[in-house]
């Protein structure tokens, strides 16, 4: 296990700039004013979740997210990969095939369906977020109280 999530530690920062292009160059038409503020919108959370990960002095020596936040980073992608690869497009000229019906998987999703996945996006990154901040401690966290004087009453026993 230590061995995969040492692989989602290195490939978020693919993911981070990968799935908002590969959001941006699946869409066309009106579908661009969607697809280009949800790609920011997505680059900036993964890059947060990224960032956390790597100023965390705890996951930075081990070069290795929690168990948690790697199963759920992985979900997340898949979806969010799938999502532009298998929404139609539709226009003035009425609707063409998606990617993935372009190669020749046959697919009838419905539109509640990628509603469903792209909220499920937003809880699966809420989800990478709290299992990571459960875990990760900044170097600021991580550093030892400063030594206190002892009280009087500390004194008086000793």
């Amino acid at each position: 296990m230590l061995g995969f999530r040492r692989v989602v530690y290195r490939l978020q920062w693919v993911a981070v700039f990968a799935i908002p292009i590969v959001t941006v160059l699946c869409s066309s038409g009106w579908e661009a004013f969607i697809s280009l503020p949800a790609a920011v919108l997505g680059l900036l959370a993964m890059f947060t979740t990224a960032i956390i990960s790597t100023v965390s002095r705890d996951l930075r020596a081990v070069r290795a997210v929690p168990p948690t936040y790697a199963v759920l980073s992985v979900v997340l992608w898949i979806v969010a990969l799938v999502f532009p690869l298998a929404l139609e497009h539709s226009g003035d000229s009425g609707i063409t095939p998606s990617i993935l019906e372009a190669l020749g998987l046959q697919m009838n999703l419905d539109p509640d369906i990628l509603l469903l996945s792209g909220v499920m996006s937003v809880g699966l990154w809420i989800g990478t977020l709290v299992a990571l901040l459960g875990r990760a401690r900044t170097p600021a966290a991580t550093a030892s109280p400063a030594p206190t004087e002892p009280s009087a009453s500390e004194e008086a026993v000793g």
